[in-house]
């Protein structure tokens, strides 16, 4: 790939994350139903004071979403801006990892990928504006997915001790990935062990033992 070849790639995706980004702000800001959608904006804002989930807040899904988004209150404020910031990285990075493994499943797929991206950025958070349990989860997928198959590529390629430690850790962390999916929302996240444990069984018996 030529230099022009890669900064064009470059330039967009680069687009690709800003019509992500901007799918969320737009949507995010039609309005706000109170009933649902303030939930993590005030599990958020507990965590930043330093309240526990479960100690001293109920909650009926894992503790993740509410980690992210206190952490996005610590590093930009805590205005409803912010919270729209927390769901349109995610839609971002989710149109990103959705290019990344459609390029990793077939790699001369061209612009298939670039629709791929452009399909999640339309689809994954829009729908809803705001961060969510279920989204947070399955973007913890998609990075374990991707995490996954890049450590199957490393194992068949690389023969040395330092290649295969490197894809050992890769498949670790799409494990660590696919725990923080389960503690995020627990129906996403045993779909994840399972999805995972498929790919891991289809792919390569050798890498799975």
């Amino acid at each position: 790939m030529s230099s022009i070849q890669r900064l064009l790639r470059l330039v967009m995706l680069g687009g690709l994350a800003v019509l992500a980004a901007l799918l969320v702000i737009r949507s995010g800001s039609r309005g706000f139903l109170a009933f649902d959608q303030s939930i993590l904006f005030d599990g958020g804002y507990r965590t930043l004071l330093g309240q526990v989930p479960y100690r001293d807040f109920y909650i009926p899904t894992g503790p993740v979403p509410f980690w992210i988004q206190a952490l996005f209150f610590k590093l930009f404020s805590v205005n409803y801006t912010t919270y729209l910031l927390h769901a349109a990285a995610a839609n971002a990075l989710a149109a990103l990892l959705s290019y990344q493994w459609v390029r990793l499943l077939y790699p001369r797929s061209g612009p298939y990928a670039y629709l791929a991206g452009i399909i999640t950025a339309f689809w994954f958070y829009p729908p809803f504006g705001t961060p969510w349990f279920e989204q947070t989860a399955f973007l913890c997928h998609l990075i374990a997915s991707v995490l996954l198959f890049k450590g199957f590529q490393r194992h068949r390629v690389v023969l040395d001790t330092g290649g295969k430690r490197a894809s050992l850790a890769l498949f670790v962390a799409a494990g660590f990935m696919v725990g923080l999916s389960f503690l995020s929302k627990q129906n996403v996240g045993l779909l994840s062990v399972l999805a995972c444990c498929g790919v891991l069984l289809l792919a390569s018996p050798v890498a799975f033992r």
